[in-house]
């Protein structure tokens, strides 16, 4: 194994979200499902599957920069029964599981209140918190849709049908129906694009159960190297943007560029030099879209043009950032001197160290 090689393992093993933060999360997440078991549940009716999404699924949580600083899992909550888009409007749904969370909230003694996002709800704890999507099955129109949208870049039929099963209709309360009775819902496939991401990571231990009522938090006892990478990138970007975390690339480009880069490798080394040859084809290019691999009609770069986004300006800061990391490996690679191995922990790894390292960082 080679010092960066090494370097890289380290910083990795830092970076990762801790054992017992993991239990932590999971353990809270799976209390709710409890819950929703008991007898007196009003939506035991309503064969509810929840599922967690995003870095918890995908096996690539970081812990924060400032231990003191939230970390969240975030989980959808479909109703796969006696709940539609002829018969409730997304306003209803969205109260009828805050009705079973505030329940829940008072029953275990939480004191923080729930708190109403766009598309979700937040329960709070200390140092936590579990964001909570509401959804129901997409219908078939709108699972048609996503196949030919999907098979129009390249992915064969089975596989996009495979992957159109899996999405759902989200609620949203900027919505200019989220009160009525409406057919228009917002499209997610976050079930979709963690198998996506599995079969281009090649984990062979992710499992997913569509028949589960909560489903398995995963835990990645030996992550590939295509996770761990994307880990070390996120480290990165959360070390450049601590004091401008509003300003900072979202997970999913990330996520999404490394991946659709990545090539079996055999060690960290190569992995990121293949997430950063994407990365640096993918601001050379200078467009303003990335599409959902799962949802090709979704740009995930989408707020990059939003007028109400522009000061935090997205699309700069994501250049700065890819231009950057690339600086930083590119000066510390290869690894000859202790200062370059304390400039890497630094900055790529976000470890105290020692601060006489060249000041690459804006």
């Amino acid at each position: 194994m080679s010092r960066f090689e090494s370097i890289l393992t380290n910083i990795v093993a830092h970076s990762a979200l801790p054992l017992d933060a993991y239990e932590t999360a999971v353990d809270r997440y799976q209390g709710f499902g409890k819950w929703l078991e008991r007898d007196d549940s009003p939506l035991k009716d309503n064969d509810i599957h929840a599922f967690p999404q995003g870095s918890f699924a995908l096996g690539t949580a970081v812990s924060p920069v400032n231990p003191a600083d939230s970390y969240d899992l975030d989980f959808a909550f479909k109703f796969r029964k006696d709940v539609s888009i002829d018969t409730h409007t997304q306003k209803q749904i969205k109260l009828m599981l805050e009705r079973e969370l505030e329940l829940y909230r008072l029953h275990t003694g939480i004191a923080e209140p729930l708190e109403e996002k766009h598309r979700c709800w937040r329960l709070l704890y200390p140092s936590f918190h579990l964001d909570i999507v509401p959804c129901i099955p997409a219908h078939e129109k709108q699972r048609s849709l996503l196949v030919a949208s999907m098979e129009s870049i390249g992915t064969a039929t089975e596989e996009a049908q495979s992957i159109a099963s899996l999405a759902v209709l989200i609620t949203d309360n900027e919505s200019a129906t989220f009160e009525q009775i409406d057919r228009n819902w917002l499209v997610s496939n976050p079930d979709g694009y963690a198998r996506w991401f599995a079969a281009r990571s090649q984990n062979l231990n992710s499992v997913y159960s569509a028949e589960a009522f909560v489903e398995a938090v995963p835990y990645f006892s030996q992550s590939t190297n295509l996770q761990r990478v994307i880990q070390l990138l996120k480290r990165h970007r959360d070390v450049m943007f601590k004091l401008e975390p509003d300003s900072k690339p979202i997970s999913v480009i990330i996520t999404t560029i490394a991946a659709q880069a990545y090539q079996p490798a055999q060690s960290l080394e190569q992995t990121l030099e293949m997430a950063m040859a994407g990365l640096r084809s993918f601001i050379g290019s200078n467009v303003h879209v990335l599409r959902n691999p799962v949802d090709p009609n979704e740009n995930f770069a989408d707020r990059w043009d939003d007028p109400r986004y522009a000061d935090l300006q997205l699309k700069q800061n994501f250049h700065n950032w890819v231009i950057q990391l690339g600086k930083d490996i590119d000066w510390a690679c290869p690894v000859t001197t202790d200062a370059k191995k304390r400039y890497l922990h630094r900055y790529l790894g976000g470890c105290h160290v020692p601060n006489h390292s060249p000041q690459l960082h804006r």
